[in-house]
C-alpha cells in the first residue's frame, strides 16, 4: 500500500494541537525503530536452548503481567516465532503465546497513559517526550502476535485433517483429549488475533475528548507502517 494511502487510512480527524503533540512525539530521535528494522536485526536462528532458557525467564515477567519482558527476551522471542517448523518445541510456543496474552492487558494499560499524558501536556504546552521503549514493545508485541497466530493456525489446521483417520480404543482416548488441546489452541490464536484487533481500536479518554482508534496518536501518521494497520 503506498505511503499516501496510510495515511489517509489512519489520520485523526483533530484539532491542530492533536497534530503540534505528534510532532513533538516523532522529532528525530536516535533509540526508534521501525517494525522493519527490528525484525532484520533479530533475523536470526538462535539455538535451541537459549531459547528454552529465555522461555522460562520470560515467564517471571509474565507472572507479573510486566510487558518489559518483551523487549527483554525479544532476540530469542523472534527467533522462535519465525521458526514454523525447525523449532519443534510446540510445548514452549504455546507457553509464549500464553505469556504474551498475560502481558498484554498491562502494556495496553501503558499505551493508554502514555497517550492520556501527551495529551495533557500538549493541552498546557509542555514537551511530551517520545516513549521509545514502550513504542518499541507494541511493534515488538505485534510482531510475534502475526507470527504466532499463524502458526498456531497451522497447528489447529494439521491436527483437524487427522482427526477422521479410524481410531482403536484407546487411541480414541488419546484422540478426545488431543480434539481438546487442538481447541483450546484454537481459542488462544483468537486470542491473540483480539489483542491485535484491542490496540488498532483502542478508545482513550483525553483531556480534549474521546478518541477513538488512539493507537495513531503513538505513532505520527507518516511513520505508521502498513502491517501494523491491516
Amino acid at each position: 500500500m503506498p505511503k499516501k494511502q496510510v495515511r489517509a487510512a489512519v489520520a485523526p480527524v483533530s484539532p491542530p494541537r492533536d497534530d503540534d503533540m505528534a510532532a513533538q512525539r516523532t522529532l528525530p530521535s536516535s533509540g526508534f525503530k521501525l517494525i522493519a528494522e527490528l525484525i532484520a536485526e533479530t533475523d536470526k536462528n538462535l539455538p535451541n536452548d537459549e531459547i528454552d532458557r529465555a522461555i522460562e525467564d520470560f515467564s517471571s515477567f509474565s507472572d507479573v503481567s510486566d510487558w518489559r519482558g518483551i523487549p527483554k527476551y525479544f532476540l530469542h522471542l523472534s527467533s522462535l516465532s519465525r521458526r514454523a517448523s525447525t523449532y519443534d518445541n510446540w510445548h514452549n510456543r504455546f507457553k509464549v503465546v500464553d505469556y504474551l496474552i498475560s502481558c498484554f492487558n498491562s502494556l495496553k494499560e501503558s499505551v493508554i497513559e502514555y497517550i492520556e499524558d501527551g495529551f495533557a501536556r500538549n493541552k498546557t504546552r509542555e514537551p511530551h517526550e517520545m516513549d521509545i521503549d514502550l513504542i518499541h514493545s507494541v511493534n515488538m508485541f505485534v510482531i510475534l502476535a502475526q507470527r504466532l497466530t499463524v502458526q498456531l493456525q497451522l497447528y489447529v489446521s494439521k491436527s483437524n485433517a487427522t482427526s477422521g483417520q479410524p481410531k482403536t480404543k484407546n487411541a480414541k482416548v488419546r484422540h478426545a483429549l488431543e480434539n481438546d488441546i487442538t481447541k483450546w489452541k484454537d481459542v488462544q490464536r483468537h486470542r491473540m488475533i483480539n489483542c491485535l484487533l484491542e490496540l488498532l481500536e483502542l478508545p482513550v479518554e483525553t483531556v480534549t475528548g474521546p478518541k477513538p482508534a488512539a493507537i495513531q496518536y503513538v505513532f505520527a501518521p507518516d511513520i505508521i507502517e502498513k502491517d501494523f494497520t491491516q
